[in-house]
């Protein structure tokens, strides 16, 4: 049984003992992630321009200051790393 990118996602957290406030964090930014991208409909698909872009969005269109941008970085970088 193959399980979903976002169930695994969920389940690594847990087994590394994150709290709940930050798998809480780390999956909306996953997820607004997602959903700003629109087209890219899995992990498969991002590129480092995808994520570069949203990064940028978030910084000049949404003015996160750096410390949110580090969180968003870190849910990403969790979420996308090599399995």
């Amino acid at each position: 049984m193959k399980k979903s990118f976002s169930k695994k996602f969920e389940e690594d957290m847990i087994l590394k003992d994150y709290s709940d406030a930050t798998r809480t964090t780390y999956t909306y930014a996953v997820k607004q992630f997602f959903k700003t991208s629109g087209s890219k409909v899995s992990a498969n698909d991002v590129t480092e321009e995808d994520l570069r872009d949203y990064l940028f969005y978030l910084k000049s269109e949404r003015n996160y200051q750096t410390s949110a941008l580090k969180i968003a970085v870190s849910g990403l970088r969790f979420f996308l790393r090599p399995l």
